[in-house]
């Protein structure tokens, strides 16, 4: 048996270096060799898409939930409904394996392949570590940093596009620097944006005095301005796998348009129809009318409260402290004999037997027989596990420290029934960016499972640069959609609390502005091609909000904390990916030659 030694390991020290090698021949095919991988593979695949579903669907619903408008377990169901549609229907059929403008050559496949595998298994680790942490992270830059790593193992510094002009893009800069340049420039505009927004509509519908005058015309044109953004959303970023974008500019501000004029109208006719009903209830409610007489109470005359006198009121107060004493069961009389007693203050005077006691008070309680507890049935200890997976998932209990508290006491609070209609507004908008996140981020996930069964059918080993896109088989997408559904249905509420509620206090209103900005920035982002995560430019728009707000009212200390988990995304996944890879390719092992 010949034995293998890593580059640069000095043979010379090595014990192995004087014993007699023998190449052994063996016949093997080259699909029986790998063909494990896209099994287990496959198992990474979904346990990435898992937590990549734990990770990053909380941006898309973690406000809804936060503020109210949603419960944890109807997010759920939305999700799981939006992300397999957006990801089976609408993903990329084609995506690259390899980014092109990061890395400048590719391995052979039968490297790639290792490599891909690697990878999701670094990226994964990652996005486990960042969602037990309550720490919002981006499971594409996980991936990209994943295979950074890998492709400086195999190719070394001279394989990454460290910084490369492009002239279609706004900052004409792309490669791993314009990575990094998007860490700020876009939450940035997403922050700014925000801040904006939510100053309008403070003004001119919260904080208003004409609230009534302003609402005829202000409720419409916002609906019409939100239809026609979430329509630039699906067309741009919501619907790579179809022909809706390749529509021309034109095309898209014409039905931008028709959508949001058709919008106004709906809402114009439905509000001017809600408003004259309402005041038709208010005409005919008797607070409205206090002259007309109550049916049945003509005759009956309401006595004036007389005020109480401070000795009254300490009367009362001894009063309560004799019913609300609290009593001292013997520990010895805890059987229903007829001799236990118990004992109490000097106030309730003698010691009384409790059976006589109690077979006095009203309900005539008696006593009965302890019973042996019954045997719990195989049926009754799965309904109580499946009770307590609820309990621990979808529909886990949401609570909040004393810190928090004190950041959502600080917030303004405006009225219920100025918030309220904000509610459709932003379960509409987290649907569609659900949907986005169905079919662009699914894919992306999915992209290395999708290269490992694309080299493993061709059976190739050959380096192919030409060939950058693999294919995603349907079911490939259906895989990821179920899988991020589950990860955020079993292990999303984490991060729900984090963005919902411990970086700031969410409204309807503060929920919607933000989420409205973060599709509106993410527009403008792929219409100049420029590199951004989601989950950036939603923490910007939450900050923008909170700032417009009240600056006390923002978890800051929380806030640094993201910033480092971004700053070490590419950091971990690079350094994981190239020790596991170098570990696993280069450590010394026994070799078949076929």
């Amino acid at each position: 048996m010949r034995l293998s030694y890593g580059d640069g390991l000095d043979m010379e020290n090595n014990i192995f270096a004087s014993m007699p090698t023998v190449a052994l021949e063996i016949e093997r095919p080259w699909s029986a060799t790998y063909r494990w991988i896209p099994i287990v593979g496959g198992l990474v695949s979904f346990a990435l898409a898992f937590m990549s579903g734990a990770n990053d669907i909380p941006i898309s619903f973690g406000a809804s939930v936060g503020s109210g408008v949603l419960t944890l377990r109807q997010s759920v169901l939305l999700a799981f409904v939006m992300e397999v549609l957006g990801a089976t229907f609408l993903g990329n059929h084609s995506i690259d394996v390899i980014d092109s403008f990061i890395l400048k050559e590719m391995p052979s496949n039968d490297l790639l392949m290792w490599g891909c595998f690697i990878a999701m298994i670094a990226a994964a680790s990652w996005l486990a570590l960042a969602t037990y942490l309550e720490m919002p992270v981006t499971s594409f830059l996980s991936i990209q940093g994943a295979i950074i790593g890998v492709c400086l193992t195999v190719e070394g510094w001279n394989s990454i596009y460290w910084s490369k002009h492009d002239s279609d893009s706004v900052p004409h800069v792309r490669g791993l620097t314009g990575i990094l340049l998007s860490w700020v420039m876009v939450p940035f505009i997403s922050l700014v944006g925000a801040f904006s927004f939510f100053m309008v509509i403070k003004v001119m519908l919260l904080r208003s005095l004409v609230v009534g005058k302003r609402t005829q015309w202000l409720w419409p044109l916002l609906y019409g301005i939100t239809v026609a953004v979430l329509v630039l959303f699906v067309i741009y970023t919501g619907a790579p796998g179809t022909s809706l974008r390749f529509t021309s500019l034109g095309k898209v501000a014409v039905i931008s348009s028709l959508s949001a004029i058709v919008t106004i109208l709906l809402a114009s006719i439905i509000l001017v129809c809600l408003v004259r009903k309402r005041s038709e209830l208010l005409d005919d409610s008797p607070a409205t009318q206090p002259d007309r007489a109550i049916p049945g109470q003509e005759g009956n005359i309401v006595e004036e409260q007389k005020e109480v006198s401070p000795e009254d009121l300490l009367k009362q107060f001894n009063e309560l402290r004799v019913l609300h004493t609290v009593y001292e069961v013997d520990e010895e009389a805890v059987d229903d004999s007829p001799r236990s007693t118990i004992r109490c203050s000097p106030v309730c005077g003698p010691a009384i037997q409790l059976k006589h006691m109690l077979s006095g008070t009203p309900n005539q309680l008696t006593f009965q027989k302890l019973m042996k507890p019954k045997r719990i049935t195989i049926k009754q200890r799965i309904v109580d596990c499946v009770h307590k997976i609820r309990r621990y998932t979808f529909d886990h209990k949401i609570v909040y420290g004393q810190e928090t508290a004190a950041l959502h006491a600080i917030a303004k609070k405006f009225h219920k029934r100025m918030e309220e209609p904000f509610g459709f507004l932003l379960i509409l908008t987290a649907s569609i960016s659900a949907l986005g996140h169905g079919s662009n981020t699914v894919p992306s996930v999915m992209a290395l499972y999708a290269g490992i069964l694309n080299i493993f059918r061709s059976h190739s080993t050959q380096k192919t640069e030409d060939q950058l896109a693999w294919h995603l088989d349907m079911w490939v997408r259906f895989l990821g959609g179920f899988a991020v559904s589950t990860g955020y249905g079993i292990w999303g509420w984490k991060l729900v609390r984090c963005l919902g509620g411990r970086l700031m206090f969410l409204s309807p209103s503060r929920a919607f502005s933000a989420q409205f900005c973060t599709l509106a920035t993410v527009i403008l982002a792929t219409r100049v091609k420029f590199p951004f995560s989601t989950a950036h430019v939603f923490i910007g728009a939450l900050v923008g909000v909170s700032l417009a707000d009240n600056i006390k009212s923002l978890n800051w200390r929380l806030l640094g904390a993201f910033m480092l988990m971004w700053a070490l995304t590419l950091l971990f996944t690079c350094g994981t990916a190239s020790a596991f890879y170098a570990f696993t390719v280069f450590s010394p092992s026994v070799s078949v030659r076929d």
